[in-house]
């Protein structure tokens, strides 16, 4: 399969703001030098307009990566995640200030999270979760039963896309469940 070509070019698709372009530069460009990304169909992902993202959870390193994914498609990715990320002191103001919705999982309130995404795609963003809603513990990284997250999304915003977006290969580096780190792996 030939190489694909990054969709975000100077000029070109949504605005990062402050956050995003810390991020960028204290995570997303080391991490791009110690890993090789291979992309297929990142023509898959809508250039404009709302669109929900759904993607398999295999490793801790998944938010990286399929961030990384969809800002180059030229798209910032708004995720649903688990509240105690935005009480960690800098990392909560920074997904705060990146647009990313807390979820309070297993609570009353866990729909609260569902009524902001649908604010969020209303305003033509794109919304990216785990239906799983953590990292799978299979022992060979088959999918968990999802929850019924990303379902109702669809359910409530029933004119958007739902993409799905499956990825591979990061599990074998960053293994935190199975207690293997192969950073440093020789074979």
């Amino acid at each position: 399969m030939p190489r694909q070509h990054k969709l975000r070019k100077p000029g070109h698709g949504e605005k990062l703001g402050f956050w995003w372009r810390l991020t960028w530069i204290v995570l997303y460009v080391p991490f791009g030098a110690l890993t090789k990304l291979r992309y297929h169909r990142l023509d898959g992902i809508p250039r404009t307009g709302p669109a929900i993202v759904i993607v398999n959870h295999i490793s801790h390193a998944d938010p990286m990566l399929v961030a990384r994914f969809v800002l180059d498609a030229a798209r910032v990715p708004r995720f649903l995640a688990k509240k105690s990320i935005f009480e960690v002191p800098v990392v909560g103001r920074a997904m705060h200030g990146m647009g990313h919705i807390p979820v309070r999982r297993g609570t009353a309130d866990a729909a609260e999270s569902l009524s902001a995404a649908v604010d969020a795609l209303r305003q033509g963003r794109l919304i990216l979760l785990h239906p799983e809603g953590t990292v799978t513990r299979d022992p060979h990284w088959w999918p968990m039963s999802a929850r019924t997250g990303a379902a109702r999304l669809a359910l409530l915003a029933p004119d958007v896309p739902v993409i799905p977006l499956g990825q591979w290969g990061v599990q074998d580096v960053v293994d935190l469940y199975h207690k293997k780190d192969h950073r440093h792996d020789d074979g």
